[in-house]
């Protein structure tokens, strides 16, 4: 047996290799067989829903990502706007409404940069400015909340993933006993076939 170190896939592979195992020889350990069966069902359904609750969270993940992009492009929107507007100068066209530039701005943490964002926008629109920069800096508010709304839908997914995960690891400890009790009571009935046992487990640790 090739060395596996997912525990699941592990598992999946001793049960296959003991299915070539002749029946007469498999009897032997039919109880350990079943008790492992048994656990091993229970882990691999863990690990499905665990699998599940991960592919959740990266979509929640990945929606923050797509949100966060649109922000990021109108944020460059509006400094082009402030820039035409005459608001603005082209090496930074935030200097006079925030401490941030365009660039740095968007490179900030998503809770900042939303905070940063709106804190910009309502001194631009205080400044009276033209209704293609208010337009502009209007869509960068929108586009904020939706990073926001983004990084909200992410609790619950990650939260479930996170319960998940434990209860998929608090089961590990009965799996590898049972795995362990199977390799040592086949070890033992399986004295007149040693080639099974390597076959079945693989070679024995050094």
């Amino acid at each position: 047996m090739a060395k596996i170190t997912n525990f699941r896939d592990a598992g999946d592979t001793v049960l296959a290799s003991l299915e070539g195992v002749p029946d007469v020889v498999r009897k032997l350990i039919a109880t350990q067989i079943a008790t492992f069966t048994a656990t091993h069902g229970k882990y691999s359904t863990a690990c499905e829903l665990a699998d599940t609750r991960r592919l959740d969270r990266d979509a929640a993940v990945k929606a923050i990502a797509t949100k966060d992009a649109v922000l990021d492009a109108d944020i460059l929107a509006l400094a082009d706007r402030l820039v035409a507007a005459g608001l603005g100068a082209r090496k930074n066209p935030f200097a006079s409404f925030s401490s941030f530039a365009p660039g740095a701005l968007s490179d900030l943490a998503y809770e900042k940069s939303i905070k940063a964002t709106r804190e910009l926008v309502a001194k631009v629109l205080a400044a009276g400015a033209p209704a293609d920069v208010q337009k502009a800096g209007n869509a960068c508010l929108q586009a904020a909340k939706g990073v926001e709304g983004a990084l909200q839908g992410l609790t619950q997914p990650q939260t479930a993933f996170a319960v998940a995960m434990a209860d998929r690891d608090a089961m590990l400890p009965a799996w590898q006993k049972d795995m362990t009790s199977l390799k040592k009571h086949a070890a033992a009935a399986w004295l007149d076939h040693p080639g099974v046992w390597q076959a079945v487990f693989g070679k024995p640790k050094k």
